[in-house]
């Protein structure tokens, strides 16, 4: 994958209820430099969070997409 538009969907099961929960994209190794943040969302009574969105994140590849991903 190359561009600079990264459409992404991410489904979090099994969380903490009415907790704030980030996904974010590091370009480097953990904990990186120039951290990006994709989405924040707030678990539900089920533990449950939906994040989607558009970001510009320059040039992804696929390993950086592979193991650049993280929900904290």
């Amino acid at each position: 994958m190359s561009g600079s538009e990264f459409d992404f969907l991410f489904k979090g099961k099994g969380l903490e209820a009415d907790v704030e929960y980030s996904l974010i994209y590091y370009p480097d190794s953990w904990p990186g430099n120039a951290l990006i943040c994709l989405g924040r969302a707030t678990a539900n009574d089920g533990g449950n969070v939906h994040i989607d969105g558009s970001v510009d994140t320059g040039d992804l590849t696929d390993a950086k997409i592979a193991f650049g991903i993280l929900i904290s």
